[in-house]
């Protein structure tokens, strides 16, 4: 059977524009760039392995605007959602093809190696929340998840998560929100003690944790759901082995409340 060679390959990378479809509908101020692409390891059998990639991105449907600029700069290094996904996909086609090129020269290797899939989502969604910010009762809440296996012991994923003032184009952080951190971070420790049976006080590297400090994540959010809520998330490997995976815990406003700035 005849294999692809490395320009072929490369070539499908380049060409991932043609798999994008862009629909002008919009939903919440956004319009959906689509892509899903397949490069294939050998020609003509489909059981042979192969890297699929498939991405989901809402860009703003003003991106001139203020909001619009911050959104594609937190979600898309700056750029429109189509030139961001379109270059993912190729920068990761062509490391594809650099493995292929590998085994080549390597010769006998595990064929399961080369079945790789990367998918990346992003979205927002406008969550109407009062008593959280003086004078703000809806905030724009943005979250990118990436899931990938790109050869190796195990896949990865990973989410991010922004917190936006649409009404100033603001990125809000915890500091924004809360008088005292500090306070918040020992709250997080005590759900975490609760959520994993461990006793008041005992040392959170009893039930697995790296160490028995934890730091406040980067990652948290509101969901329309539950909007008297907060959700905090470390990825994996943040503050635990993998096997623990990602990490999500919700505080209620009431036990928050005093926290919030005034």
């Amino acid at each position: 059977m005849k294999k692809y060679s490395i320009c072929t390959i490369v070539l499908a990378a380049c060409l991932l524009a043609g798999g994008c479809v862009s629909s002008p509908n919009s939903a919440a101020g956004f319009k959906p760039f689509v892509l899903e692409n397949v490069i294939p390891f050998d020609q003509g059998n489909p059981q042979n392995p192969r890297f699929e990639i498939s991405m989901s991105l809402a860009d703003p449907a003003k991106p001139d605007s203020g909001i619009g600029n911050l959104i594609r700069e937190l979600l898309y290094e700056g750029q429109s959602a189509a030139d961001y996904g379109n270059a993912v996909a190729a920068k990761l086609g062509k490391l594809y093809a650099e493995i292929h090129g590998e085994w080549e020269s390597l010769g006998e290797r595990p064929m399961d190696s080369f079945n790789w899939h990367y998918t990346e989502k992003a979205e927002g969604r406008t969550v109407s929340v009062k008593g959280l910010i003086p004078g703000h009762e809806k905030l724009l809440v943005l979250a990118k998840t990436t899931e990938s296996y790109l050869g190796g012991a195990h896949g990865n994923s990973s989410t991010s998560c922004f917190v936006v003032d649409p009404a100033a184009a603001k990125q809000l952080v915890l500091d924004d929100i809360f008088n005292d951190t500090e306070k918040l971070r020992l709250l997080l420790e005590a759900e975490l003690r609760r959520q994993y049976g461990l006793p008041e006080n005992a040392p959170l590297s009893e039930a697995g944790f790296f160490e028995d400090r934890v730091e406040l994540p980067e990652n948290f959010f509101l969901t329309e759901k539950d909007a008297s809520s907060m959700y905090f998330l470390w990825n994996a490997y943040e503050i635990a082995p993998y096997v623990m995976g990602a990490i999500q815990i919700s505080l209620p406003f009431r036990s928050l409340s005093p926290l919030f700035r005034k």
